[in-house]
């Protein structure tokens, strides 16, 4: 989890280098893709059920790497087209992940067409994805600097979840 340029991507790759386990990669990266046009409040449906179908057909194993889950979609939903539905509200409540690895926007923002807004947008939506997991009590494990400490972080906070779950 991370607003837009934090390293997500970069991580989630990482982890399923070193450990195998499967990703699911962002929904709305994929959907820029398909419709190659700016994205608008219609969207966020589509993402979402992009994302779904990406859940329900990826790997059953006991870890799932997520670039991004229902609540960015939220964040982002709220942040560039004034919206906030209910049954996207709903739908991430029900499933919230087991830990969220939150990426600390430390690097330096990376513009990318079509997709990204600016350095002060990637604050704000920053925030409302923090007080979004905090809303949702989740599981949250800060990670900054660069990427081989917060590899190093995020598989101990893995590893830890991993430990707790099998006793």
């Amino acid at each position: 989890m991370g607003a837009e340029s934090t390293g997500k991507t970069t991580l989630v790759r990482a982890l399923s280098a070193e450990r195998g386990w499967p990703w699911v990669a962002e929904a709305a990266r994929k959907h820029v893709e398909a419709v190659g046009r700016p994205l608008s409040r219609f969207d966020v449906a589509p993402i979402a059920a992009r994302h779904l179908a990406a859940v329900r057909t990826a790997p059953d194993t006991p870890v799932l790497l997520l670039d991004t889950d229902l609540l960015a979609t939220l964040a982002y939903a709220e942040h560039y087209h004034a919206t906030s539905p209910g049954w996207l509200r709903s739908a991430a409540s029900r499933g919230l992940a087991d830990l969220y690895l939150v990426c600390k926007p430390d690097f330096a923002f990376d513009p990318e067409p079509v997709q990204r807004g600016s350095a002060q947008d990637r604050l704000r939506i920053q925030a409302r994805m923090e007080a979004l997991l905090a809303e949702f009590d989740a599981c949250v494990v800060e990670l900054s600097g660069p990427l081989e400490e917060r590899l190093a972080t995020a598989l101990a906070a893995i590893d830890d979840l991993l430990q707790k779950s099998a006793t």
